[in-house]
């Protein structure tokens, strides 16, 4: 039987990627492929299988550290970078098909690398909050160049909103594939008129935006649900001092569920957002989509369109605007509601399955006997000899 192998850093985020990936295990094993999974740390499936409510695995699955990978200081940014690259060269060379699911950070090594959000090299700031990025943003770009030689043979993007940026800085053949999402049916749930936003809860979330919305208007409440990170205090202290804003912190998917049934609106924040997963979700249970007129929520979702699918705006003011519009219109709302129902149909489990298998299947790739190759071995051979003279 063919082989597939999919590299990622930690499963443990939940997070939309991570989705992607599980249902992307699904299809391979569908299709005949044993599937391994590389990763840096110890997954907890059932930790994961509660957020994402799915209980697809692997065949096999490899990983380097029992404890979770949360890197804080340079020495283990370095430390995971390494293993991450290490992990890469091992898939590659012991499996049929090699898939990067990070390929983000660098689409490098495997046969094929997975995009999921806007490209480090195409963003500004440091969006993970790296020590000394100051320092080592000029050092990355410099490898990020030598690297690129060992790009992935095809990469594969999550939103024609990404597709142009990945295609500003790399010369390979791309394809866009929409996320999965697991819709719902509406089923008439009573709406109650509060505005839901899921997310993170980070300040690259563009999450103040809420406050700024909130603050215009007062009579609406305002909900916010996400998983927290490292760097989730402060933006949590300015959340929580507005009288009109409720923070729902790591919520079971359920939870979640029960909030979009609930929601009459979905606001997405992001400005930057690669697609928007949690929109489609919530337009599925009859939320109406308000989104940043960019990325992929606005060019792949609602198709660059306003008043078809929902709204989109640009600043606190229109958000505002577009909300009020909505709330006190009840035929518009309903017009607004079928149409984003209808729409969240186009981006289901099982069309994503078609596309991204059909994507594989076509992909022809050779592999030659490079240095990384070669290095491999010489790494593997130097382990047998060690292991063969401690036995003796």
């Amino acid at each position: 039987m063919k082989t597939a192998s999919i590299v990622h850093p930690s499963l443990n985020r939940a997070g939309g990627a991570e989705r992607y990936l599980l249902e992307l295990v699904n299809v391979l094993q569908k299709a005949g492929y044993i599937v391994c999974l590389y990763t840096v740390d110890k997954t907890d499936w059932e930790k994961l299988g509660e957020i994402q409510g799915i209980s697809t695995r692997p065949d096999k699955e490899i990983y380097r550290q029992e404890k979770r990978l949360e890197p804080s200081n340079l020495f283990s940014w370095i430390k995971a970078a390494s293993i991450y690259t290490w992990i890469l060269v091992r898939a590659r060379e012991e499996s049929d098909l090699s898939i990067n699911n990070y390929g983000e950070v660098l689409p490098i090594i495997s046969d094929i690398s997975i995009v999921h959000a806007v490209p480090v090299i195409a963003k500004n700031g440091n969006a993970y909050n790296i020590p000394l990025w100051d320092v080592l943003h000029p050092i990355f770009r410099y490898l990020h160049g030598a690297l690129t030689k060992k790009t992935s043979k095809l990469i594969i993007t999550n939103s024609r909103f990404n597709e142009k940026k990945v295609n500003a800085h790399y010369h390979t053949e791309t394809k866009v594939v929409n996320p999965p999402i697991a819709t719902a049916s509406y089923y008439g749930e009573k709406k109650n008129g509060r505005i839901l936003s899921i997310a993170r809860i980070s300040p690259n979330k563009n999450l103040q935006t809420i406050t700024q919305i909130a603050n215009r208007s007062h009579r609406n409440r305002f909900i916010i649900a996400g998983k927290t990170s490292q760097n989730s205090e402060k933006i949590l202290r300015v959340l929580r001092e507005m009288r009109n804003i409720e923070v729902y912190i790591n919520p079971p998917r359920m939870s979640i569920i029960e909030l979009m049934q609930h929601s009459s609106i979905l606001l997405s924040t992001q400005p930057d957002e690669a697609f928007g997963m949690a929109v489609v979700e919530a337009m599925s249970m009859g939320c109406i989509p308000v989104v940043y007129r960019d990325g992929g929520p606005w060019t792949d979702i609602l198709g660059e369109t306003d008043g078809v699918y929902g709204y989109a705006y640009e600043n606190a003011v229109e958000a505002t605007e577009r909300i009020e519009e909505i709330l006190g219109d009840g035929e518009l709302r309903a017009r607004l509601r079928e149409n984003s129902i209808q729409r969240s149909k186009e981006f289901d489990s099982e069309k994503f399955g078609l596309k991204i298998l059909k994507i594989i299947e076509d992909f022809q790739y050779t592999r030659g006997e490079d240095w990384l190759t070669k290095g491999y071995k010489g790494v593997r051979k130097i382990g047998e000899i060690k292991a063969l003279s401690l036995r003796r």
